[in-house]
Formats: structure tokens, sequence, C-alpha cells
């Protein structure tokens, strides 16, 4: 039997939870893709120029959310509420929009990315986060029957 009494099984849900949620596998995808592209000077128009900007502030929350499966002894995922993940929006655009393109040659000021920032927050928010916080729940359930020896 499978016994989970040490710090592994949060690590083992965490990954589970990370490599089976379609939403993040599409943010991790579209971000190497678009990165591959660029690198390889292939511009695919909308998509180079807001696709990872869109799915840059999802996969933020949702990798904290996992760190705080993996270290926390927390039972179910922490819900970030709506004003934090507004924050983060701004910040990051106030950093990557505002801040850095002063200071490098690579970044851009581009205001349709901020508005792609705060829509993915909203995305994250209202789809994803209620999404993953079913999943959770449900992982869960299995996870303390296999514990219990229910199975």
């Amino acid at each position: 039997m499978l016994f989970c009494r040490h710090a592994y099984c949060r690590i083992f849900r965490a990954l589970i939870t990370l490599f089976l949620d379609p939403f993040c596998l599409f943010y991790i995808l579209s971000w190497f893709v678009i990165r591959y592209l660029r690198n390889r000077d292939i511009i695919v128009p909308y998509l180079n120029n807001w696709l990872t900007d869109f799915v840059f502030i999802p996969l933020i929350f949702h990798a904290v959310s996992l760190i705080g499966l993996m270290i926390f002894k927390e039972r179910y995922l922490y819900k970030f509420p709506l004003w934090l993940i507004l924050f983060i929006c701004s910040y990051c655009s106030l950093f990557f929009e505002v801040l850095a393109p002063r200071f490098t040659s690579y970044n851009t000021a581009d205001w349709a990315d901020v508005l792609f920032y705060f829509i993915s927050g909203l995305f994250y928010y209202f789809i994803h986060q209620p999404y993953l916080t079913k999943r959770i729940a449900r992982l869960q359930i299995s996870w303390d029957r296999i514990i219990t020896n229910k199975g």
C-alpha cells in the first residue's frame, strides 16, 4: 500500500496538479512556443504581441498556488482575492511597461500589454482559480482515500 506521511505527498500532489491542469499546460506551452519562434525570427502577429502577456499573470498565480501546496500543510488551495490579483497586474504593468523600457533595450512600452495583464488576471480569478480549487478538492479526497487505506 502507498502511505504518504511525509513531505513528498504534498510535492506529488502539487506536481500532479501542475502537469494535469489544461490551463497551466496551455500557459507553459504557449510561452515556450512564442519564445522559440521569437528566437527563430518567426513573427506570428497577434500571438507574438500579446499571448505571452496574457499567460504571464495566470502562470505566476498558478506557480505560487502550487508552491503553497508543497510548502504549507494546507489541505486545500489558497484562493487569491481579486484585489491581490489586480495589485500584481498593476505591479507587472508598472515594472514591464513603464520602468523596464527606460532601463533596457529589450523591453518596449505597450499599453495593450497592460490591458492583457488585467484581462489575464480576471481570467485567472473567474475561470482558472475556481477550476483549480475544485480540482485540488477532488485530488485531496483521492489522496485521503489512499492515505487512510480505504482506496
